[in-house]
């Protein structure tokens, strides 16, 4: 009986052409590859890409080793819709590319023409696969409404962002290649590359633009990660994310072993170092942007023929979106990448110990860094460091303000680094003379929103100095300084008199400033500067030649004669609670336009509000009467840092907007 079945099952297996199908499991680790693995997570293309060449009779295996017919293939087809062939174009265009790079990469002691030519190689791959890319998010029927749900539109969004991400990368290294051998010049990149016309258009990041501004490097954001930032902030959307670092002949003066490019450039563009000293601000020298690379046409069938590529850099901090082909779409961008490669690379750390101890390349005056070009719409926060520190101090506030969306868009900061072994007096007015200096400079008639309604906040010395930046003297130092015993009643008459004298002791609030956050900020100084360590520690601070000059001679036209070599003329020095300047700046007010907090921390649990500590400043010394908030929170002295002090600069700055009626309350 069993023989005789045989036959029969033979021919049904025949009849049935030996199909069948079978189910098998998907383990849950592997939902995401399945649904969402292409080129760039997985470096196979992806399961849309494999079912549109099957269904032209090809393969992914057929297509190794001979895309130029596979692409034809794709291109010719009738049978399949644009968005099919777009996004399968841009797909295998892209894993060409990365693969050409990779092949040269993986080898050992390759030489530079060989890399040279595969980066020629994969950059005509990187255009066609951004053009491909670019034609299907904005060139094809469907809207991005349509489209919202679909993986595969974000696939090709990715496609589009990493080929633009290393054309530029590529492009930037041929540029800085010609420019060194003097055949181009940036930023008026235009050149042809394996047939594509390339030209970059900086005029959306007014930094890049400015005359005599030259680009040194151009840095994805996808290389570099960061240690001591606690997040980084980011926005989707199209666009590749870099970090363009820029550079003015002369600021630069502590660059250490510029490359020939850099000596080719700084010989290129003529400058007057005087100029750029006089300058107390600086732009921040490494900008986030997003940068599109666009294709001239007006029809899917004029982008699709199209040969020229034009690079478009976008200001992180500027406007979120951009319309292409009547479409708009967000942005993407980078809100920390630019902070801490500027803090990485700044060697703030370094300098600032130098300074204090009047060693190596020191810092003589107050800069102001500006974290994002200035942006007129945008109101000012300013933020000044303590003693012995720099912008390092405020990492992690800085990037939490730029990662609220709210402050981001309303706010703009600037950061004040001076040197703190100067005497509190000198550097207030050191500093309000770089702050309207810089205002002067970008709108000289306070027009515009940035220089109005500003906020300052400053952390332990520069919590002092903040108070004295918002505080009118009225003619109190002088006679205060008197009372302490610092001037005789002959000095004192001569002080009152000599006008070099008057402009330190006489001053009044910066008018821009209508708000201000005060951190452990020794008002009435700490008993920390007393003891033997800090004095011992104190005895190496140094004032900066050029300071220690002018207050000499400041000094003698008071006193008729040279300061005693012992002479307590350092900021360290005015930290003492028995310092006589201390003393007398403790009864300065507070000008009445202004509002004010204060954040302090305290380090031993247990301990009574008005007893407590933050383990260098008491808290008797960081009160201040009459603010309109105070917040003590568990912390040693860097409370800055702290969460919970965080969230407070937020909850006051969002506050801050609320009473300027440019916000809601939830």
């Amino acid at each position: 009986m069993r023989i005789r079945l045989l036959p029969v099952i033979m021919l049904s297996m025949i009849l049935t052409g030996c199909a069948s199908v079978k189910i098998s499991s998907v383990d849950t680790s592997q939902y995401v590859d399945q649904r969402r693995g292409d080129v760039i997570t997985t470096g196979d293309l992806s399961q849309r890409t494999r079912t549109t060449l099957y269904s032209l009779d090809s393969s992914a295996e057929h297509c190794t080793g001979n895309i130029p017919s596979c692409v034809n293939l794709v291109n010719s087809s009738k049978s399949l819709t644009d968005e099919e062939r777009l996004s399968a174009l841009s797909e295998i265009e892209l894993w060409q590319a990365l693969d050409t790079e990779k092949r040269v990469l993986r080898a050992t002691n390759t030489p530079d023409y060989e890399i040279d030519y595969a980066e020629r190689q994969a950059i005509g791959h990187y255009f066609e696969s951004a053009r491909a890319a670019y034609a299907y998010l904005f060139f094809t029927p469907r809207t991005f409404r349509d489209r919202a749900l679909e993986d595969r539109l974000s696939q090709v969004r990715d496609y589009y962002n990493l080929s633009v991400q290393n054309a530029t990368a590529i492009i930037f290294r041929e540029a800085k290649k010609q420019i060194e051998t003097k055949k181009a010049l940036l930023p008026e990149l235009a050149a042809r590359i394996e047939g594509w016309h390339v030209s970059a258009d900086l005029s959306h990041v007014p930094d890049l633009s400015e005359p005599g501004t030259y680009i040194a490097e151009v840095v994805p954001d996808t290389t570099v990660t960061f240690d001591g930032i606690r997040n980084q902030y980011s926005r989707d959307g199209i666009g590749a994310l870099m970090v363009a670092t820029t550079r003015r002949p002369g600021e630069e003066k502590g660059q250490k072993d510029p490359n020939q490019f850099e000596r080719v450039m700084e010989k290129l563009i003529p400058f007057r170092r005087e100029e750029v000293e006089a300058k107390p601000w600086r732009r921040m020298a490494y900008q986030s942007v997003t940068i599109l690379m666009q294709f001239p046409g007006t029809t899917l069938d004029e982008v699709m023929k199209t040969r020229e590529a034009v690079l478009r850099p976008y200001d992180a901090y500027g406007s979120g979106t951009i319309t292409v082909n009547g479409i708009e779409t967000p942005l993407a961008a980078n809100f920390s990448a630019g902070y801490g490669l500027w803090l990485a690379n700044s060697d703030f750390a370094r300098q600032s110990l130098g300074t204090l101890l009047g060693r190596g390349d020191v810092l003589s005056s107050p800069r102001v860094y500006l974290m994002e070009p200035y942006h007129p719409k945008k109101h000012t926060i300013i933020l000044v460091h303590g003693l012995m520190s720099s912008p390092e101090a405020w990492v992690n506030a800085a990037n939490e303000i730029a990662g609220d969306d709210e402050l981001r868009n309303h706010f703009q900061i600037w950061q004040i680094y001076y040197p703190t072994s100067v005497p509190l007096l000198y550097n207030r007015r050191e500093i309000a003379t770089a702050i309207e200096k810089t205002f002067d400079f970008y709108d000289k008639g306070r027009k515009n929103p940035a220089s109005r309604d500003v906020v300052l906040i400053g952390h332990s010395m520069g919590g002092i100095l903040s108070r004295l930046l918002v505080s009118d003297a009225n003619g109190e130092v002088l006679p205060a300084l008197k009372k302490e015993g610092l001037l005789s009643e002959s000095q004192f008459e001569k002080a009152e008199k000599s006008e070099k004298v008057r402009k330190f002791f006489e001053f009044r609030h910066l008018p821009e400033v209508t708000r201000a956050v005060f951190l452990a900020a020794p008002h009435r100084g700490t008993p920390f500067a007393d003891m033997s360590i800090a004095r011992w520690l104190a005895s190496f601070v140094k004032l900066p030649v050029s300071v220690l000059g002018r207050i000499k001679d400041t000094a003698f036209s008071v006193l008729g004669k040279d300061l005693p070599a012992n002479n307590s003329l350092t900021g360290v020095d005015n930290l003492s609670a028995k310092d006589p300047t201390i003393r007398a700046l403790a009864n300065l007010r507070i000008s009445p336009t202004v509002t004010y907090h204060s954040i302090m921390g305290y380090s031993k649990a247990g301990v009574a509000v008005k007893d407590s500590s933050d383990g260098i400043v008491p808290y008797s010394s960081a009160h201040w009467d009459g603010a309109e908030s105070e917040l003590v929170v568990p912390s040693g002295h860097s409370v800055q840092e702290t969460p919970k002090a965080i969230l407070e600069i937020r909850r006051i700055l969002h506050e801050h907007l609320e009473k300027l009626g440019e916000v809601s309350k939830p």
